[in-house]
């Protein structure tokens, strides 16, 4: 039995990537923990979620993990950095240092016992700013510790 931690940009994006394969580890009695670094407070909604969008997408996040039967949600609850085209450079989690986050995550990882991380590829999907700073942290984490990376 392994003990798999998905590592993803923003709410949504397990069940947008990840959904299926979280739900079939879990179904082969692997133990399934999600981490999302962002609160996706700068994602696309209509007018009558504007106002309090992140704890709207918290929400959602924690009923994917209910339905996806995954052991742990975990939100690092850093700054969204806004749509590809309009990101927030300056204040937003691309512009973290991911050494710093690699730190972080490393600890919740030791605590968790967690052998094997999946992030984002090298291009982070499709060039988001969060999604390539994913890939630089889930690189970070790989050097500091010995668990497997995909």
């Amino acid at each position: 039995m392994r003990n798999l931690l998905f590592l993803h940009a923003h709410p949504d994006d397990e069940a947008l990537l990840t959904a299926g394969t979280m739900a079939r580890a879990q179904s082969l009695g692997h133990r399934v923990h999600l981490v999302v670094a962002t609160d996706g407070s700068a994602g696309l909604t209509s007018s009558h979620f504007s106002h309090d969008l992140a704890s709207h997408r918290s929400a959602e996040l924690a009923q994917s993990g209910q339905i996806l039967g995954v052991t742990s949600v975990t939100e690092l609850g850093y700054p969204d950095s806004g749509l590809l085209g309009q990101h927030n450079a300056d204040g937003g989690f691309a512009g973290f240092d991911p050494a710093v986050i690699a730190t972080r995550l490393t600890e919740l990882i030791e605590d968790l016992q967690i052998d094997t991380l999946i992030g984002y590829d090298p291009a982070g999907g499709y060039g988001h700013p969060d999604h390539l700073q994913v890939h630089k942290v889930a690189r970070a984490v790989h050097a500091l510790t010995s668990i497997h990376l995909f």
